[in-house]
């Protein structure tokens, strides 16, 4: 499964990302490489969210930093299928920040 960190958080860490991302967005189908439009196509979207800053959080977990991003429930599904991907985005700019994997392979149906 793929992964991906824009070089901009790369180079400028989590906080870019916190300060960037406006939505989150999962898929069906991501591929290193994919454009923007490719991951953000309407066909592409299974479901997707709006995010804050305030929706990424920084705890301490014994000697480990945690960056961690707010779950979101109760969303609107735009199509039927299994989420392969999230990809946390930046509308604003048309830049994908961050894939992770969904791994539950729970079905979404619309």
């Amino acid at each position: 499964m793929a992964r991906y960190l824009n070089p901009l958080v790369l180079d400028n860490g989590p906080v870019f990302l916190q300060a960037n991302c406006n939505k989150m967005v999962a898929v069906i189908a991501y591929a290193p490489g994919d454009s923007y439009a490719t991951v953000t196509g309407a066909a592409n979207i299974i479901a997707e969210s709006d995010m804050v800053p305030g929706d990424f959080t920084f705890t301490d977990s014994g000697s480990d930093r945690v960056f961690n991003n707010a779950s979101k429930t109760d969303l609107s599904a735009n199509n039927t299928g299994n989420p392969t991907h999230f990809v946390f985005v930046d509308t604003v700019n048309s830049r994908i920040l961050r894939v992770t994997e969904e791994n539950t392979a729970n079905a979404v149906s619309s």
